[in-house]
């Protein structure tokens, strides 16, 4: 390439002998003077790339052997692979641009130790790549884009996954891989199994699986420290739990309480802006902030329906429903049934604001209620309202 240019273009090496030398300052296989490299691929062949060399000032400022040029910006791909076993790829050094990596199935070892090569490090010098002929373990794959949960309806689910090698190639089916679910159409409630497994006559070994489950609704168990709308099912507490970490929202997320049965989230529930929690149910939410976080809510509150029982503390400065310490907004907040107890930490309200904060908008539109603020000595902060000196805004 030209000095300083800005597209490396594509380059595919797929066999036969090349040897590049770049001049000074510039790669041998890749940009010129601070040029960028583009897109390289190596799929075969015998490649020595050796990139030029300057003396400045009595030191060697050096070109890549594959990559930019000299002070050339880091942008472009770099795929290396073999067809033979008697490839080889030698470099004087290569960059790691953004996106490096080995081709699918293709592994290499170094010439000058005999070590296994893992993955290319910047400034690497003066190294020579073998193939390594020992078939890649799919225990390293990665199945991607399957759920852990799919909402029961009847109806046969479709699943849809790709599967990727360690170095974040996309394999394809029947080439690479075949794949099998444990049963199929896919349309009870149950646990499935999707196995992957290296096709005859690649360059993979071996196998890898992953279950997922259709259900109508998904327990809730001390594991469970993020409730996501991402599967488009209910959380169900059927059973009293205990979860030990602050309870994170994701999305539009329902909670249903089974009868006589508690959900104690012993560091309480994060509820931010954009995401929403509506709580169902004869059971029972106990949530317990820690010190300046919201038994229920966060500094940027998001909405809250509650429609069952709650019984909800926040740490000091920290509402029990609503605003964290110093909340920036105080959300949505509506009650329409259940009985409901929150206690606001020192400086801040039982259901609105955290201290400094505001308490946004709260409706109460049925229920039994017991909201108080936190004390300190004489001083009581609102059962509803904002926190102590926050902004009297909100409805």
């Amino acid at each position: 390439n030209y000095q300083g240019n800005t597209d490396g273009g594509f380059i595919t090496i797929n066999g036969g002998s090349v040897n590049a030398t770049g001049s000074p300052y510039a790669a041998a296989i890749g940009g010129s003077l601070m040029g960028v490299c583009g897109s390289i691929t190596i799929n075969g062949g015998k490649v020595t790339a050796n990139g030029g060399i300057h003396v400045v000032a009595g030191n060697n400022v050096n070109g890549y052997g594959i990559g930019p040029g000299y002070k050339g910006t880091k942008s472009g791909t770099i795929t290396l692979g073999w067809t033979d076993e008697d490839d080889f790829i030698y470099f004087s050094s290569i960059a790691d641009v953004e996106n490096i990596r080995f081709a699918a199935g293709k592994n290499f070892f170094y010439a000058e130790n005999n070590a296994n090569v893992v993955a290319i490090i910047d400034n690497i010098e003066n190294k020579t790549l073998h193939p390594d002929l020992e078939k890649v373990d799919f225990e390293n794959v990665s199945i991607r884009g399957i759920k852990p949960y799919y909402p029961y309806s009847g109806n046969n689910i479709d699943i849809e996954y790709e599967v990727y090698d360690a170095g974040g190639n996309k394999l394809t089916i029947n080439d690479d891989y075949t794949a099998e679910f444990s049963q199929t159409p896919i349309n009870g409630k149950g646990d499935y199994t999707l196995t992957v497994t290296a096709a005859s006559g690649s360059n993979f070994t071996g196998s890898k699986s992953l279950t997922f489950h259709v259900v109508d609704y998904i327990s809730v168990t001390a594991e469970t420290t993020t409730m996501t709308a991402d599967y488009g099912l209910s959380y169900r507490v059927d059973d009293n739990v205990t979860v030990d970490e602050r309870i994170t929202i994701n999305g539009d997320v329902m909670l249903f309480l089974d009868k006589d049965k508690t959900l104690n989230a012993s560091k309480g529930v994060e509820l931010s802006a954009g995401n929403k929690l509506t709580i169902e149910g004869r059971g029972i939410l106990q949530a317990s902030g820690e010190d300046s976080k919201a038994g229920i809510g966060a500094r940027n509150v998001g909405m809250l329906v509650v429609n069952g029982n709650v019984l909800a503390k926040g740490g000091n400065n920290a509402a029990g429903i609503g605003g964290s310490s110093n909340n920036t907004s105080g959300g949505t907040i509506i009650i329409n049934s259940g009985e409901i107890v929150a206690k606001g930490g020192l400086g801040a309200a039982g259901i609105g604001g955290g201290l400094v904060g505001p308490c946004g908008t709260v409706s109460i539109n049925g229920g039994k209620i017991v909201a108080e603020g936190g004390i300190y000595g004489d001083l009581i902060s609102s059962g509803i309202g904002p926190g102590d000196y926050g902004q009297k805004s909100g409805t």
